[in-house]
């Protein structure tokens, strides 16, 4: 049916002037409206059930469907779309949702069908944009904190989207971006695993039919920003030819979807692409939990950046380098390592939804936390109360501070000897050996055959710690580098050859303290790979627990510290002189200096304060609900409850 002409029956004083887009489902006009001498504009898309008689031919011969139940069929479509409408008027009002105006369903004469019109406010496709290349990364990320904005709105109304895509997103004359096309909206369920979208922007749960939840929506806007960034090419496909090949959009959805590592998107600096990266990771776990914790950290790198056009890309050009395309004239470069760069500005509100205790609105967001000798409760006292018998505190995962660090007054840089990363390790027993590094072996590490008590030393020299996985060891040399070696054999293989300490592993990283940079603290993949810093914190004891990484940074009195194992998230837990640390089962257990030197615990979660004995002790293990320590680094091992009791 001719869309122009049944059109002027729809809405009054309305004329349609060209056609600003077309797609499956049918085209989207440009309409207007001149009152009083002022002239309105609008885009008044159109929906015709079915699209053409071809459908109706395919339905009768292929289908055998007769008229009565292609009526039925046709009428499930209409009111699949009439529910698009019902979102867009019940999201109507918000400043980066598309605003819905009018619409209207009209049942075709003598025949079959339904023609549908709705009439929205007149925008841009992001898609022109990209043509234009008109963005730069700060307004890659403007984009990002607009749409976080709208998937908020639907988050409150437990909404998920489902199809966030290039196409769907939308921008009006003063630069607000907008999230369109509800079609295949729906009320989050437990059980929803319902394949839908568009495959270039598809989370993997949703591609392979598994549950699901507004996680796939971050992903998708993820992938958006990513293309953005990127030439307007996903992951895994060339950037040096000027067209993509069938086999190439085949091969780089297959690689996705297996959960292969995304290469950083070709345009953005460091800091966005890590951003970028969060959103895309494969695990659904891993990504921002809420559109609330993406929008903070993306409206932080926008507010402390200066906008740049991104370069224009072309074969011939190739992929730009990293200070090419930095916008900050290499700011995101390595910095020095007694550098912290500043983000953000001080009256920049990016508390909401971020910080588990919101920073009252008239201080500035990034303050230096206050360090007071802290309460000791009564070791008679059970502290403990609310956390043994319950599984271990996890922090929220739902909101992310940001990565980038607080500022102090003056980084404090401390040299240290060799000899001040030896420590006792906790012996680990794997394949019928005891594995040991500590004052009684010289601090190099040794390997003990438990059945015939055979022994032999394993590591090049002697050792700033080691940690065990699956059947391989890691451990830091003094001589400089981790290495790796296999628990029943003999020969070393080099992972870096930063000069490392307190070398830690989780999720398929070995995270260590970085001495060749003033203890930053970095992580890198087995085979050498994946070579990523994350905190320029001066990290000394490093311990994982619950996903995040806690450690006492010497640049700042030994302060206690946490990050995600991905660097978006720090905390600090308000006190010093934290000392051989050790993380158990919710509390952060040290040697106390406010304490001289006892040995103290700290709850995680309420950031309480207990002294567990009177006298100095060095922490050697926790575990079993005890704590084992040494009044002297060659003497014997004591233990206490962790509970305080004797």
């Amino acid at each position: 049916m001719n869309s122009t002409a049944l059109f002027k029956n729809i809405f009054e004083g309305w004329q349609i002037e060209s056609v600003l887009g077309e797609g499956t489902y049918g085209k989207v006009y440009l309409a207007s409206r001149t009152e009083f001498g002022v002239t309105y504009h609008a885009a008044v898309k159109h929906v015709g059930i079915p699209r053409n008689d071809a459908e109706i031919n395919s339905l009768r011969t292929e289908g055998g469907y007769t008229e009565a139940v292609m009526g039925d069929y046709f009428e499930d479509i209409m009111e699949t779309y009439v529910k698009e409408i019902r979102v867009m008027y019940e999201l109507k009002g918000n400043t980066n949702i598309v605003s819905y105006e009018d619409h209207k369903v009209v049942k075709r004469k003598n025949a079959v069908g339904y023609d549908i019109f709705i009439r929205m406010e007149k925008l841009e496709s992001v898609s022109k944009i990209i043509s234009k290349k008109e963005l730069t990364q700060t307004g890659v990320a403007k984009l990002g904190v607009d749409i976080c904005k709208a998937l908020e709105i639907l988050a409150a109304k437990n909404i998920i989207h489902r199809d966030i895509k290039l196409g769907n997103l939308f921008v009006n004359d003063n630069g607000d971006y907008k999230l369109g096309d509800f079609g295949k909206a729906r009320q989050i369920d437990i059980n929803m695993s319902m394949k839908s979208g568009t495959l270039n922007f598809m989370s993997p749960e949703v591609f392979k039919s598994q549950q699901y939840d507004a996680t796939a929506d971050i992903y998708s806007l993820g992938m958006a920003l990513y293309r953005l960034l990127n030439a307007n090419r996903g992951p895994f496909l060339p950037l040096t030819t000027e067209f993509v090949r069938p086999s190439d959009d085949e091969k780089a959805l297959s690689r996705r979807m297996s959960g292969e590592e995304i290469p950083r998107p070709a345009y953005a600096d460091d800091v966005l692409g890590r951003i970028v990266l969060k959103a895309c990771a494969y695990d659904p776990r891993m990504r921002f939990q809420t559109a609330s914790g993406f929008r903070a950290v993306l409206q932080q790198y926008a507010g402390g950046n200066a906008a740049r056009v991104l370069p224009v890309w072309s074969p011939e050009s190739g992929i730009p380098s990293a200070s090419e395309h930095s916008e900050t004239g290499g700011v995101f470069d390595e910095p020095a390592p007694s550098s912290r760069p500043s983000y953000g500005t001080a009256n920049q509100d990016l508390t909401e939804g971020v910080f588990d205790e919101p920073i009252p609105r008239n201080e500035p967001p990034f303050r230096e936390p206050s360090y007071q000798t802290p309460y000791y409760a009564d070791t008679g006292t059970d502290a403990t109360e609310g956390v043994f018998g319950q599984s271990a505190y996890t922090p929220t995962l739902g909101e992310y501070r940001p990565v980038f660090e607080l500022e102090t007054p003056e980084a404090q840089h401390t040299t240290f000897t060799s000899d001040a990363f030896l420590m006792d390790c906790e012996p680990v027993e794997y394949g019928g050996y005891t594995f040991s590094c500590g004052s009684e072996t010289n601090h190099c590490l040794y390997r003990v055959n438990r059945r015939t008590g055979e022994r032999d030393m394993i590591s090049n020299g002697r050792c700033w710690g080691f940690v065990m996985d699956n059947g391989r060891i890691y451990y830091a040399s003094d001589s400089g580098g981790i290495y790796a070696v296999f628990f029943n054999k003999s020969e070393s293989m080099s992972v870096t050859e930063d000069s490392a300490a307190f070398p830690v592993f989780s999720g398929g990283f070995v995270y260590y303290a970085n001495q060749s940079e003033d203890g930053a603290i970095y992580r890198v993949k087995p085979d050498g790979s994946g070579h990523t810093i994350v905190s320029r914190d001066c990290g000394w004891y490093l311990k994982i627990y619950s996903g995040q990484l806690f450690y006492s940074d010497a640049s700042d009195g030994f302060s206690l510290c946490s990050v995600a194992l991905d660097g978006f998230q720090k905390s600090q837990y308000g006190v010093r002189g934290c000392h051989y640390l050790h993380v158990y089962s919710g509390w952060a257990v040290f040697s106390h200096d406010s304490a001289n030197g006892a040995i103290c615990k700290l709850n995680i979660r309420t950031k309480e304060t207990v002294k567990l004995n009177n006298e100095p002790g060095i922490v050697t293990a926790v575990r079993g609900g005890r704590v084992y320590y040494k009044t002297d680094i060659n003497g014997a091992v004591h233990q206490l409850r962790l509970d305080g009791r004797s």
